[in-house]
């Protein structure tokens, strides 16, 4: 795991193509135990404070989610998937990467990641990315973007946007 904040700032306009934003109940793929607090009248039995998390299905749902979502934001902006500059993922680890960027038959350096910097930044990890690019000097006006998240929930969001400044 990696550590970091950060933020994106938008408009409404045209630049914003499509989005789409899903949740699906699943708790025994990925929870942290609730605690009963320190009520003297209650009487519980504190479980360990740990993430659990069964790895595989997380993986599954992150995979399968990702590329389904970024097929439909792209099919309701309008454009085909081989138009996107950038599919800027969550940055949960590299195998996802990869798995989601062969669903879509896309080439790698379509695929930014910094996930072997700064490790897995939870939600910053996209406005750190695209933060990344920008200062890279990667994005140019009117480029673009296909951008997916997932976390815990299990929920996702995805959108295309078209950079501009």
């Amino acid at each position: 795991f990696g550590d970091g904040a950060g933020a994106v700032v938008a408009a409404a306009g045209e630049n914003y193509l499509s989005s789409r934003l899903t949740t699906t109940s699943n708790t025994p793929v990925l929870y942290a135990p609730s605690f009963g607090g320190n009520c003297p009248y209650t009487e519980h039995k504190p479980s360990a404070p740990y993430l659990h998390m069964a790895g595989q299905e997380v993986y599954r749902f992150a995979v399968s989610t990702s590329a389904e979502d970024l097929r439909i934001v792209a099919a309701d902006a309008g454009v085909s998937l081989d138009d996107i500059k950038y599919f800027v993922l969550h940055q949960a680890n590299h195998r996802i990467l990869d798995a989601v960027r062969k669903r879509l038959k896309q080439p790698e350096e379509k695929f930014p990641s910094n996930i072997h910097r700064c490790g897995n930044t939870s939600s910053a990890s996209v406005p750190l990315l695209l933060d990344e690019l920008n200062r890279a000097g990667q994005l140019e006006e009117g480029d673009l973007l296909a951008i997916s998240a997932f976390g815990a929930g299990l929920t996702t969001g995805s959108c295309v946007l078209r950079w501009g400044k």
